[in-house]
Formats: C-alpha cells, sequence, structure tokens
C-alpha cells in the first residue's frame, strides 16, 4: 500500500490508515512523547501518533506525539497550525463510506 507522503516528508512513529493524505510541509510526530493522549492515556502513550482512514491533513500542520486523528477527519483540522502532544482530533460526522 502506498501513502501520499513524497522523499521530503520524515514522519516518525506514525502508523497512517488507508487513503491518508497528508499535506505539503506537514511534520508528524515532534514534541514531548511522555505526554500521553488525553482521551485515552492507558494505549496511548509511547510517543505514537495514530492517523486515521480517509483522514486529509491539511499542508503545513504540525502534529505533536500520542496524538490521534480520526478517520475521514477533513474540515476539523483546516483552521490549525498544531495539534500539541496529547491531543484528539475526531470527525464531525463520519460517512458511511469509512466503513468499507
Amino acid at each position: 500500500m502506498r501513502h501520499p507522503l513524497r522523499r521530503r516528508h520524515r514522519p516518525l512513529h506514525l502508523p497512517l490508515d488507508k487513503e491518508v493524505t497528508v499535506g505539503a510541509g506537514c511534520i508528524i510526530g515532534t514534541g514531548d512523547p511522555n505526554i500521553p493522549n488525553f482521551e485515552r492515556p492507558d494505549i496511548v502513550n509511547t510517543g505514537i501518533s495514530i492517523i486515521g482512514k480517509r483522514a486529509t491533513i491539511p499542508p503545513g500542520l504540525r502534529i505533536g506525539r500520542n496524538v490521534v486523528v480520526g478517520p475521514g477527519v477533513h474540515e476539523e483540522l483546516a483552521d490549525r497550525d498544531e495539534l500539541e502532544s496529547g491531543a484528539s482530533v475526531h470527525p464531525t460526522h463520519i460517512p458511511l463510506h469509512l466503513f468499507v
């Protein structure tokens, strides 16, 4: 499976689900790995950030560690410059096509 990342992108500790789009100039996996995820500190606490199925990360966004970006997230990130370590972003609606 290929993810739409160009050679200049160097994600660290980053599982990408299917059909994730990462915009140019994104920095993913930066920040303090000792800050656990605020919603699920029991399972997202090792510095790994998780990007869900069909999420779209806008150009230039900085994503910290232990961040969870839910499936189908797109508009929810449009006006942000950064997701601090430990943050979670969920879609405002979940279309049925995310489950297939």
